[in-house]
């Protein structure tokens, strides 16, 4: 993995790329940032011959921009800097927030993006009240790790699964969360919501109460033609960690079908 840091239109991000040459795979973490969760599914893509980079946010990691009146514009925006920075055009990968990210530069800056793959696709159908306020406390830096991880358990995991103890990512900002979320507060979906007209993947777990699979299921109904959705069992919002080989399965099986 090489470390990069790429600055665009006004901001400055650190990017972590696992291949230096191949087809361009876009990785954008959930909310608060935090690049490192990608570090299974990037190792495999790059063994498939793509060139993953994962993107962390302005505010988050090492990744530096104004966050006042932050818009998914701006953070669309920095993705599409490093796109061309990189040369493009790249499948982009959105991870739970990073899927309004990617839906919105799919819609503005189409000729930038090839495919979009959203991984827990939430946005439209709203998450549980209970898990929704458990995902308050993970991301409240003020409780212990014990805490942290107990809610993250009850948010994010299907029932029954183990919470690692290294699910926290240091990478992740509580700063750039609450910028994040004042966005999704001044924003209407309808701008991004369709994700523009290129194919689309959703991999949703079943178990998902943040962003619950009606999410993906009512993409398919509206856009049959060009969206595919994967169903996995005996997982939640933390898919990544919980089912990480189906994950990729899925991900390989659509990349490797765009040609």
């Amino acid at each position: 993995m090489e470390a990069l840091r790429i600055d665009v239109d006004g901001a400055s991000l650190e990017v972590e790329r696992y291949a230096s040459a191949g087809p361009l795979v876009c990785l954008l973490p959930g909310l608060g940032g935090g690049i490192r969760r990608f570090a299974d599914l990037a190792t495999r893509l790059a063994d498939a011959g793509q060139q993953p980079v994962a993107i962390n946010p302005r505010g988050a990691g090492a990744s530096t921009g104004s966050l006042d009146e932050l818009r998914f514009g701006d953070l669309a925006g920095d993705v599409a800097g490093v796109i061309e920075h990189l040369g493009g055009p790249a499948i982009v990968i959105g991870n739970a927030y990073g899927n309004r990210v990617a839906r919105h530069l799919a819609t503005t800056r189409p000729t930038l993006v090839r495919a979009t793959v959203l991984v827990c696709a939430g946005g439209e159908v709203p998450p549980d009240p209970e898990a929704a306020r458990a995902l308050g406390e993970f991301l409240d830096e003020s409780l212990d790790v014990a805490e942290r991880l107990d809610a993250a358990r009850r948010a994010l995991f299907a029932p029954g699964n183990e919470v690692d103890p290294g699910f926290i990512d240091p990478g992740r900002s509580a700063t750039a969360a609450r910028a994040q979320m004042a966005a999704v507060r001044a924003e209407s979906t309808d701008g991004w919501l369709a994700g523009g007209s290129a194919p689309m993947l959703v991999v949703q777990g079943i178990d998902d109460r943040i962003a619950p699979p009606e999410n993906g299921h009512r993409l398919r109904e509206r856009w049959p033609d060009r969206v595919e959705v994967v169903d996995i069992a005996d997982a939640g919002h933390a898919i990544l960690n919980e089912q990480p080989e189906a994950v990729a399965a899925a991900i390989l099986d659509f990349v490797a079908r765009l040609g």
